[in-house]
């Protein structure tokens, strides 16, 4: 029999194995709501908006919320307390895998694949979500923005997973749901791409490249890694 060809999958951690923007925006809507009650004098709608484009410039944290009250001129400790209090607690509570990740990793850990996260968040907050969600132990590694100050689409995070892993690039394949990152990163790499679409919340992305499969649901990577294999 001949060998599989794929012996490690990695991948993308925020909206492919996570869905981290439908508590996100739970979680402004809770921080908000805490404001308010702490004394924040500002329109509902406009208050969730500007917030909003805050969290949306590719960061989050405490600095989020310093700065949209400073936008608003209506910094004060109390209400940033209150707000950062709100939002973890709520996000915590509502970040989940998407269905089916967890059966499936169980199922792609059986046949004997390596799986590793590449992601462009930061060390502690990778490990943080995947650790409140029971996944970390499924990963032989985890490589962050953190471990190489770079981020896909640039090589060098998936070399340095591949290198952790001890295999090439031909025998492995990364999935994702960012197209300017993920599927062009692994392209560009010369990796077997996968795009989660289901997670693609940047469907009009400016990178016309196409992956090599895509997938609706987290489990139909099965048949991705089969179909693979068969043609080797």
């Amino acid at each position: 029999m001949a060998e599989n060809k794929i012996k490690a999958v990695l991948f993308d951690l925020d909206m492919t194995l996570l869905d981290l923007f439908t508590p996100k925006d739970e979680a402004i809507k809770a921080a908000l709501t805490a404001m308010f009650d702490a004394g924040l004098d500002l329109d509902k709608e406009e208050a969730f908006s500007k917030l909003k484009q805050e969290y949306n410039k590719d960061f989050e944290g405490p600095l989020v919320i310093s700065n949209f009250l400073n936008g608003v001129k209506q910094y004060h400790p109390k209400i940033l307390a209150a707000a950062i209090n709100s939002y973890r607690t709520t996000k915590a509570g509502l970040l989940k895998p998407y269905p089916e990740v967890i059966d499936t990793l169980t199922k792609l850990k059986a046949t004997g694949l390596k799986l590793a996260i590449v992601t462009d968040a930061p060390i502690l907050k990778a490990y943080r979500r995947l650790d409140s969600v029971g996944v970390t132990e499924f990963f032989d590694a985890v490589v962050t923005v953190t471990d190489t100050g770079k981020k896909k689409p640039s090589p060098e995070p998936f070399t340095e997973a591949l290198k952790r892993l001890n295999l090439t690039k031909e025998e492995a394949i990364h999935v994702g749901d960012w197209p300017e990152r993920d599927i062009k990163g692994a392209n560009e790499f010369g990796m077997i791409s996968v795009h989660a679409k289901y997670g693609d919340i940047f469907s009009d992305s400016s990178y016309k490249g196409k992956a090599d499969f895509e997938i609706d649901s987290f489990n139909q990577l099965l048949g991705v890694i089969h179909t693979i294999n068969q043609k080797t």
